[in-house]
């Protein structure tokens, strides 16, 4: 089954809300290895910058009262950053002597993967389906909260011209109850 949907605005100034899915959990447990004690998954980022960037390549002292020599290319963040940084617990220190400082990457501030262009995820509405209502057209109410989602904010009106079984406007209200 393919289905191809259009997005379409009279204007430039359209909406469009990207959309995530989480993480899958084998991904989680192999990428957020690691746990600080209150239990959030971070990975390690490095911290060093990917050219060369002499205004960024100065010694830093961390909070833990040691110096840490700049990477070859200096440092990805200026002084104040990484004191910021160090400040909000944030740099990972190296256990060993000569070790590099590393940014820790939480899993909960990280939105997701990106939603692509064909939506696997959703799945079609079959003849025992517990969402049917018998219409020959109905679309999964998934796929139209994904839709909602993507192309309106909360408050706005939501057009369903067509109303065969009512699912875009069961979705719409569904996601207004949640307060998107």
């Amino acid at each position: 089954m393919h289905d191809v949907i259009l997005f379409f605005g009279k204007n430039a100034s359209i909406t469009f809300n990207k959309q995530y899915q989480q993480y899958d959990q084998a991904y989680v447990e192999e990428r957020f290895r690691f746990q600080d004690a209150d239990g959030r998954r971070w990975s390690e980022q490095n911290l060093a910058s990917p050219n060369p960037r002499p205004n960024l390549t100065y010694p830093y002292l961390a909070s833990n009262g040691i110096t840490y020599q700049p990477p070859q290319n200096g440092w990805k963040y200026t002084r104040e950053r990484m004191e910021q940084l160090d400040r909000e617990e944030r740099l990972h220190f190296p256990k060993r002597s000569g070790g590099r400082l590393r940014l820790k990457n939480y899993l909960d501030e990280l939105l997701g993967v990106p939603v692509q262009d064909i939506w696997t995820d959703i799945s079609l509405i079959g003849g025992t389906s517990p969402e049917r209502l018998g219409y020959p057209t109905q679309k999964p109410v998934a796929l139209l909260e994904r839709i909602i989602n993507s192309s309106s904010n909360p408050g706005n009106v939501v057009l369903d011209p067509f109303c065969g079984c009512g699912t875009a406007v069961h979705a719409a209200q569904k996601l207004d109850s949640v307060s998107r």
